[in-house]
C-alpha cells in the first residue's frame, strides 16, 4: 500500500487535520527558509562591513602608526649601549659648563620586571645660574644613554638675583640578560634591512 492510499484510507477527519498540518509545516518551512537565508547574509555583510572599517582606519592611521613604530625603535636603541656610571657622566657634563658637583649619592639599583632595572644618584648643585642649570639638565635629556632626571627640588636664594641651590635625582635604566620579543623583532627587521641595502 502506497501513500496514496494510506492517505485514501483514513478518515474524513484524520485527512482533514494531516492537510492542515501538511499546510502549516509548509508555511513555516517557506517562511524559515528566506528569513535563514536573510539572517546568514546580512552576519556577513556586518562582518565584511567590520573589516572594511577596520582596514580604513589601518591606512588612515598609518602614518601615525609608522611614528609610533619609529619611535619605539629610538627608545629601544638607547638600550644597546648601557649607560656609563652616572658620577662620571655627569662630572663630566658639568664641567663642561664650568659647573661643580660638591656631592653624589648612589642609590641601590631597583628592578624593573625582569629585564630592567635603575641605577640612580642624588647630586646637588649650590649657586648656580638659570642659564647654567637649563644646560645641564639638557645635556642629560638628550643623551643618547637611557638617563632621565626622575627627581628635581629647586630653591632660590634670597642674597642673589639668579642664584638657585637645586638636588636632583639621575637614573640610568639598564637592560638586564637578552632583549624581549619586540627588541629581536627590531633586530630582525634591522638586520633584513641591512641585508637588502648590502645586496650588489
Amino acid at each position: 500500500m502506497d501513500l496514496q492510499q494510506k492517505f485514501d484510507a483514513l478518515p474524513p477527519r484524520e485527512r482533514r487535520l494531516f492537510l492542515i498540518l501538511a499546510g502549516a509545516l509548509g508555511i513555516v518551512f517557506t517562511l524559515l527558509i528566506p528569513i535563514g537565508v536573510s539572517a546568514s547574509l546580512a552576519e556577513k555583510r556586518d562582518r565584511h562591513e567590520e573589516l572594511r572599517l577596520t582596514v580604513d582606519r589601518l591606512f588612515a592611521e598609518r602614518e601615525q602608526i609608522l611614528a609610533l613604530q619609529a619611535k619605539n625603535k629610538q627608545v629601544l636603541d638607547r638600550y644597546r649601549t648601557p649607560a656609563p656610571a652616572l658620577a662620571g657622566f655627569l662630572d663630566n657634563n658639568a664641567k663642561a659648563l664650568e659647573i661643580e658637583i660638591p656631592e653624589f649619592k648612589d642609590r641601590p639599583a631597583v628592578p624593573i620586571g625582569k629585564n630592567y632595572e635603575e641605577r640612580a644618584t642624588d647630586i646637588s648643585l649650590k649657586k648656580l645660574g638659570m642659564r647654567k642649570l637649563v644646560l645641564f639638565m639638557e645635556k642629560i635629556g638628550q643623551s643618547h644613554f637611557p638617563v632621565s632626571i626622575t627627581k628635581f627640588t629647586l630653591r632660590k636664594r634670597a642674597t642673589d638675583d639668579d642664584s638657585w641651590d637645586v638636588a636632583m635625582t639621575v637614573s640610568a635604566f639598564h637592560r638586564l640578560g637578552k632583549p624581549g620579543p619586540t627588541e629581536k623583532a627590531a633586530d630582525s627587521t634591522k638586520d633584513t634591512k641591512d641585508t637588502k641595502e648590502g645586496e650588489p
